[in-house]
């Protein structure tokens, strides 16, 4: 082929390959045109439809102003934030409690002296605290079914407490949310949910091929919470059973039934290993953990005696970080010896993130520390709630509440 025809070619190529790119942009710019007058129309429509609703909502409100006597706004100061909801009445028909009960989701309980709210949608009574109802931001001076109201007034529903410990209890556990997310999940995330009820708050999931001793007992106290049947785990725990250490052995105590094992020997070997007048010679967390393997065996007499040595904790070998403040508060709160500052000394490790810190002054310590410490609070809450067991056991129902 010459050098001309060649040349004719290539030019031809160009102009066509420039004929089909602006051809190609043109199209595109129709599309976009297209699209943006759709989009105008659109707007125009939805501007036209919200004029129209709130026109309607405009005639509801005159029609219900017709028909009813008056307005009332409840609002409630849950979690999440502030949910209120404005709520019609006939002065002759309706009591605050009916109009609350008809608006939201309530708990509630009657009995001699009232009316008592447990639960508001997510606002909920905790321990050492009650839901509170003010009118027009003053303190109600009279129960829910009585209070007297009129057009234009505002009950708002709040948790207020009257226990100092359960204060400080709530304020430590409601960072929580600020660092669950960051936590692995674990053992102490399982339970600090459960004692806390907020199972649905995270993701877990039951290990059913655990290899190590550690696995083996998060899958026996994780499964029995769940309901869960755990005797074969529990079997294959107890094949090795040793008592090196007070700490494991504990668990061990806590993790194994009674009632499908012959533990006897194991048992008798713990106590043998157990001396409550040597036992600040351990940390607390070791003595906390004996102690509740000591109420478990009925061993209630040197229980009592470590819970008490428990209440100095400086006598103890590397008492001043958080896990060990930690597993002290579960004896103290388990014991009914908790006080104010016994939960004041576990928040001093809580970083402004909502983490604790191993030793104080150091960086969260999200591995350890906050799990534990976050587990002591919720079990600590919940034991002021009535709860009797210990930090890893606790009724399978809860687990779906």
């Amino acid at each position: 082929m010459n050098k001309h025809v060649t040349m004719m070619i290539l030019l031809f190529v160009g102009l066509f390959t420039l004929g089909a790119c602006e051809g190609n942009e043109e199209s595109l710019e129709t599309e976009i045109e297209t699209l943006e007058a759709t989009i105008a129309s659109l707007e125009g429509e939805l501007s036209q439809k919200s004029e129209t609703i709130d026109a309607l909502e405009t005639e509801l409100d005159k029609l219900k102003d017709d028909l009813y006597d008056g307005v009332l706004t409840l609002s409630l100061d849950t979690p999440e934030g502030i949910q209120s909801e404005t709520v019609y009445f006939e002065s002759d028909e309706s009591n605050a409690y009916e109009l609350l009960d008809s608006t939201f989701s309530v708990e509630s309980s009657e009995t001699d002296a009232g009316v008592f709210l447990h639960r508001i949608e997510s606002l909920r009574e905790l321990p050492g605290g009650f839901i509170s109802v003010l009118k027009n931001d003053e303190p109600a001076d009279s129960g829910i079914k009585d209070i007297e109201f009129e057009d234009g007034d505002h009950l708002h529903f709040t948790l207020e407490f009257f226990d100092e410990t359960g204060a400080l209890l709530y304020d430590g556990l409601s960072e929580y949310e600020n660092i669950a997310d960051s936590l692995d999940a674990s053992l102490d995330t399982f339970f600090t949910a459960l004692h806390s009820k907020q199972m649905d708050a995270i993701d877990y999931e039951l290990d059913d091929s655990p290899e190590t001793d550690r696995e083996l007992l998060n899958t026996i106290f994780m499964g029995r919470a769940m309901g869960e049947d755990t005797q074969a785990f529990e079997e294959t725990l107890a094949d090795d059973l040793e008592v090196d250490h007070l700490y494991p052995a504990s668990l061990n105590v806590l993790a194994l039934s009674d009632e499908t094992l012959a533990l006897e020997s194991f048992h008798e070997s713990f106590l043998d290993e157990v001396d409550v007048d040597t036992i600040n010679d351990h940390s607390m967390d070791t003595a906390a953990l004996t102690y509740f393997a000591l109420i478990k065996l009925g061993e209630t007499s040197d229980a009592q005696a470590i819970a008490s040595e428990l209440e100095e904790a400086e006598q103890f070998q590397d008492y001043n970080n958080a896990p060990a403040y930690a597993h002290r508060l579960m004896v103290l709160a388990h014991n009914d010896t908790i006080e104010t500052d016994d939960v004041a000394q576990l928040l001093d490790f809580q970083t402004h993130e909502g983490g604790f810190s191993y030793m104080l002054e150091d960086d969260a310590d999200l591995m350890f520390s906050t799990p534990q410490a976050y587990l002591a609070l919720a079990y600590a809450q919940h034991v002021m709630d009535g709860y009797e067991g210990h930090p890893y056991d606790a009724p399978s129902n809860e687990v779906s509440e």
